[in-house]
């Protein structure tokens, strides 16, 4: 290999690099038992329109998603799924990450779930590439367990 090559090689390697330590936004859910986010869904802010509202949400609906996965566990009998066992997606601790580009801040919403795991933090924070400085940690209705989506989210 050249040394031309070699340093285009480089070259692209190191751009990977930088977009994986880009902030995204998504949805996921907290396994309790496994102490761990399961089923993260990760997508690029710039990848979604901004809403009227100044923000980025994520194209991914927890509702849909878990149907699928649900569907998906129970056909193949994977019992190491979370879904394979919960039909119904509220009861099982979750969360989505937005941009709220009017505050410049990004959004982990949560359930009141959120306050007896207090490492998911981190963990979270982690896993969407997030700037400790411009995250904010937010209680929603839709992310409290037993509760379903809601368009107040869009206003």
């Amino acid at each position: 290999m050249s040394e031309e090559e070699y340093k285009s090689i480089i070259d692209i390697m190191r751009q990977y690099k930088d977009a994986e330590d880009k902030p995204q936004i998504g949805i996921f859910w907290y396994s309790p038992e496994k102490d761990e986010l399961v089923d993260v869904y990760l997508q690029d802010f710039d990848s979604v329109d901004l809403h009227p509202n100044g923000k980025r949400i994520s194209t991914k609906i927890h509702q849909k998603v878990w149907e699928k996965n649900y569907y998906k566990a129970r056909a193949k009998g994977d019992k190491d799924k979370l879904a394979y066992y919960e039909r119904d997606y509220t009861w099982i601790p979750r969360g989505m990450v937005n941009l709220n580009e009017k505050e410049n801040q990004f959004e982990v919403m949560t359930g009141d779930w959120f306050d007896n795991y207090p490492q998911l933090k981190e963990e979270i924070i982690m896993e969407f590439q997030l700037p400790e400085d411009k995250t904010v940690f937010l209680k929603g209705e839709h992310c409290q367990l037993g509760h379903g989506w809601s368009e107040d989210l869009y206003k």
